[in-house]
């Protein structure tokens, strides 16, 4: 029980400090950009320019963690890592709206798509882990599933960003 207890905490830990490492350096890029804009358009494009980013990192890393992670963890405690994976950067989103960079709908649209990509991608690494493979290839398969989910992100950023009306 209390092993359990300890597994559960420590991936919700590490999504969360996985999430604080890369919006930090989004935000600090973002505020930087903010200082130098000058007029509501300037700081409009600046808050869709990172709002755009943000949206692929989030993408590149929900599908780097999520299969090599939260493969053999319990569905709530995968359920809740990935929640505050992706939930880190939301201030910007707000900050985004609060300014009219980026409308409500938009923000719930990829957020939402982004959460159903998560599930979409970890029941994929269930059904991977649960197949009856030797250890070595069950690591190989997710490994592949990781370099396809990555390589969907890296090479269509337009879809990523372009779906969600930004």
């Amino acid at each position: 029980m209390v092993n359990d207890q300890t597994s559960h905490m420590r991936l919700i830990h590490n999504s969360v400090w996985i999430g604080i490492i890369y919006t930090l350096p989004l935000l600090i890029w973002g505020l930087l950009q903010l200082s130098v804009a000058s007029g509501s358009e300037a700081i409009s494009n600046a808050l869709q320019n990172n709002i755009n980013i943000a949206i692929l990192i989030q993408a590149s890393i929900v599908s780097l963690y999520v299969p090599r992670l939260l493969g053999k963890a319990k569905p709530e405690t995968a359920y809740f890592a990935i929640l505050m994976l992706i939930s880190i950067p939301w201030p910007l989103f707000a900050l985004a709206w609060l300014a009219g960079a980026i409308n409500a709908s938009a923000i719930c649209f990829s957020q939402g798509g982004l959460m159903a990509y998560a599930l979409l991608l970890l029941t994929a690494t269930r059904a991977l882990t649960h197949l009856n493979l030797e250890n070595t290839h069950k690591i190989l398969a997710l490994s592949g599933l990781q370099l396809a989910t990555i390589t969907l992100v890296i090479l269509f950023p337009s879809e990523w960003v372009t779906g969600v009306g930004l």
